[in-house]
């Protein structure tokens, strides 16, 4: 019987991996094609088929890429048809893209409520640039205090990349500021409930008229 059950719910690996954009002509920047590479590396060493959940629609910090119909173009699109061009007969798997979200914040809240919860995920390794990483798992901690990721371990991997001194100082600094400013405006929520509340309706990157709206700091 034990037999039968595992031939019918084969076991599978779930990966996570999180946008950071797309060029002006729509591929992805050095940073997060290395993301995706090592990404890729650790699919290629699994037993099992792997779920990849791609992640993010497109940021409002800039206008959003078109299409050739005029229609926005997703940043987790384009990373799901990067990995599969390179997994296309190597491995068995399958391509998820959350395509709701327009920042870490968001695509992590909806990782867990709409994927880890309803997939029943006991682990999800989720993926990064190496700036990023602290930022992920301080929102991730928070998150799962307040009981996001319910019985969901995660295991959070920065990825080395290639960026620029001055570019990288920046982004270290928004970086910094970002984590200060999604502290403040989280600490003293404690209830999952009162946490919806504040991102339903305060969080500027959900809360939003974006149609020709240009959002100036991406705080989460």
């Amino acid at each position: 019987m034990l037999k039968r059950i595992l031939e019918i719910s084969p076991k599978t690996s779930y990966f996570s991996i999180l946008s950071g954009g797309i060029e002006d002509d729509f591929s992805l920047s050095e940073r997060i094609t290395k993301t995706c590479d090592n990404l890729i590396e650790s699919c290629l060493k699994k037993k099992t088929k792997v779920t990849i959940i791609c992640c993010s629609s497109f940021s409002l910090n800039v206008p959003p890429k078109l299409d050739r119909y005029g229609m926005p173009i997703s940043e987790s699109t384009v990373v799901a048809n990067y990995l599969k061009n390179k997994l296309l007969g190597k491995i068995e798997f399958e391509l998820l893209c959350e395509q709701l979200s327009h920042d870490t914040l968001a695509s992590l809240v909806f990782l867990s409520e709409l994927y880890v919860k309803n997939f029943e995920i006991t682990k999800l390794n989720i993926y990064c640039p190496f700036y990023q990483k602290r930022r992920v798992l301080e929102i991730s901690k928070f998150l799962k205090k307040i009981n996001f990721f319910s019985g969901c371990g995660l295991n959070i991997v920065g990825v080395d990349s290639t960026v620029d001194d001055k570019i990288l100082k920046d982004r270290l600094r928004h970086e910094n500021n970002a984590i200060e400013e999604f502290k403040r405006n989280t600490q003293s929520i404690k209830l999952k409930k009162d946490f919806f509340k504040f991102f339903l309706r305060k969080h500027t990157c959900l809360n939003c008229l974006f149609s020709g709206r240009k959002v100036s700091n991406e705080f989460y």
